[in-house]
């Protein structure tokens, strides 16, 4: 269909009996094997076409098979090589039996591509199975090619089953125009039993997991998708990864390209019972997320926001979500009211030679580091670049609304706070009884029980026969542990009197050793024993 106007085909119709009939299976369009069944592409004006109550069948696309056009869509292949828009709706029409076979052969029941100006697809009630592509997408491929083109997608109870292909098996919307833009409204869908036939997208020569068994949404370059999907059921399928449901965004190094986002809305979807493909399982490091997978490169420069409402994500092997990120800022995910089962998070690290090499094209990382179970949010309120949910965003801020408190801070002794978030971090403190002789025959004793966390029951006491001196604490005003020796400081009582002041030094050794300084209230040196071995007795000390 090479001319712009307004046009519908309808199948149905007896024309005998001037009825019309919406059986689908009373129209067939075959293609035989032999060629595509419709190829669009409009070459003098903008085209509005409605294609329904038709059987679509047994078109095949394949390499250097003279049609024209890229390999893509057996079924039906819609591009706008000229600058004319496109409006394609599709309504209740069977595709089934379609094929793209060979080199780069995508969409096996239909391709529709944005190329020199804007398409818009309306997909309505039509049934979608059995078709297959040797490539990407057996089902329909969705993409956008070019510059700034808006490819907008809406579809309403379609059914979609039984198709494979490499990578997105039931559909494949990949977003890979310089500043395409991508408006996709999914609502009330079926999408099941889709299979990709391989562990791995075009080959293992091409390296590659093969991802999104039910959908795949691809995010490239700079480019932006927004997503809504509403109502849909997702169940049965089958890939490596993204059994599901896979989305992605993705740099372009080739072309400096690294402002790929998405925004999608997730509402009231049942998303189960999709599956790792058993021969993939020996991948378990590279192949994850049964239900859906989400995947980041980790040097984009736009945060993706995904949101969960009412959904139900349950049941799926190996992860019910599935992140595939290194950078946690590039992700933002929040849920209210869904069911998610399983959730974790993979960082994306090395490339292996033999799984996924960098050919030169397909430039991801594919060697999975575990980063443990995923929280949906990370939030830092105090910008200390830690936060509250721990997790996989990182070590736990215990006190997110403090930026002088998180596990990298060093931890602050006498200050009744967890500065460093480790409550195992040594507290410091000192206690023991022992005595020493400050001179000859004279003994002098000296006990204490000093703990940082509770400084107003500690104490210290020392007693010296030659002088005289009962020393009590009164009160211990801090502590403080370096090489091996506490000082512990504060005011007390001698003999009784109070206001004099003291410095009290303990050594771990063997054995240890005793100080004390008592001076009166105008700071003039009362008494002072400088530090001397223990004869008897032993002192306890924790801290740094």
């Amino acid at each position: 269909i090479t001319k712009g106007g307004t046009f519908t085909i309808e199948g149905g119709w007896d024309f005998t009996t001037n009825t019309h009939s919406t059986d689908a299976s009373l129209t067939v369009v075959d293609g035989s094997q032999t060629g595509r069944v419709f190829r669009i592409d409009p070459q003098n004006a903008d085209l509005v076409l409605t294609i329904k109550d038709l059987t679509i069948q047994n078109g095949k696309k394949s390499a250097n098979d003279g049609q024209a056009g890229n390999n893509y869509g057996g079924g039906l292949y819609a591009e706008n090589y000229s600058t004319y828009k496109i409006d394609l709706n599709l309504q209740n029409n069977i595709f089934t039996n379609n094929q793209a076979t060979g080199s780069y052969s995508d969409g096996g029941a239909m391709a529709i591509i944005t190329n020199r100006k804007d398409v818009l697809a309306t997909l309505t009630g039509n049934e979608i199975y059995n078709n297959h592509a040797d490539y990407d997408s057996g089902g329909i491929l969705f993409r956008t090619y070019g510059g700034t083109k808006i490819l907008t997608v809406t579809m309403n109870g379609n059914n979609i089953h039984d198709n494979t292909s490499r990578f997105g098996a039931g559909m494949l919307f990949y977003n890979d125009g310089n500043n395409g833009i991508m408006n996709l409204n999914l609502t009330n869908n079926t999408i099941s039993n889709n299979s990709v036939d391989g562990c791995f997208i075009q080959g293992i020569d091409l390296g590659g997991m093969a991802y999104g068994g039910g959908m795949g949404f691809i995010t490239n370059g700079n480019t932006t998708t927004n997503l809504t999907l509403t109502g849909n059921t997702i169940t049965g399928n089958k890939a490596a990864a993204g059994a599901g449901i896979y989305i992605g965004t993705e740099h372009n190094r080739n072309n400096s390209r690294y402002t790929a986002k998405i925004t999608s809305t997730s509402q009231g979807n049942i998303i189960t019972n999709n599956t790792i493909l058993p021969s993939c399982i020996s991948y378990a490091n590279v192949a994850n997320g049964g239900g859906v997978t989400i995947q980041s490169d980790p040097d984009l420069t736009r945060t993706s926001t995904f949101t969960f409402n009412n959904d139900t994500i349950t049941g799926n092997s190996l992860y019910d979500l599935h992140l595939e990120t290194d950078n946690r800022n590039l992700v933002n995910i929040t849920a209210a009211n869904s069911s998610i089962g399983t959730m974790r998070r993979y960082g994306s690290r090395d490339y292996d030679a033999t799984l996924c090499p960098d050919n030169g094209w397909w430039k991801r990382p594919c060697i999975l580091t575990d980063m443990g179970e995923l929280s949906l949010t990370c939030t830092d309120a105090d910008s200390d670049g830690y936060y509250a949910e721990g997790l996989d965003c990182g070590a736990q801020d215990c006190d997110d609304g403090n930026s002088s408190v998180n596990p990298g801070a060093v931890e602050i002794p006498n200050n009744n706070v967890d500065d460093d978030c480790n409550a195992s971090t040594p507290v410091l403190s000192v206690s023991g009884n022992a005595y020493n002789y400050p001179i000859p025959l004279f003994r002098a004793t000296m006990s204490a029980n000093v703990n940082a966390s509770s400084l107003g029951t500690s104490y210290v006491r020392y007693y010296y026969t030659r002088a005289r001196i009962n020393f009590a604490s009164t009160s211990i005003s801090g502590i403080s542990v370096s090489n091996g020796t506490a000082t512990v400081t504060g005011t007390g009582t001698v003999n009784g009197t109070a206001g004099y002041i003291f410095t009290a030094t303990i050594t771990n050794g063997s054995p240890d050793s005793i100080a004390i300084e008592i001076r009166n209230s105008n700071n003039s040196v009362y008494f002072s024993s400088s530090s001397k071995p223990v004869a008897s007795g032993d002192y306890s000390l924790t801290g740094q």
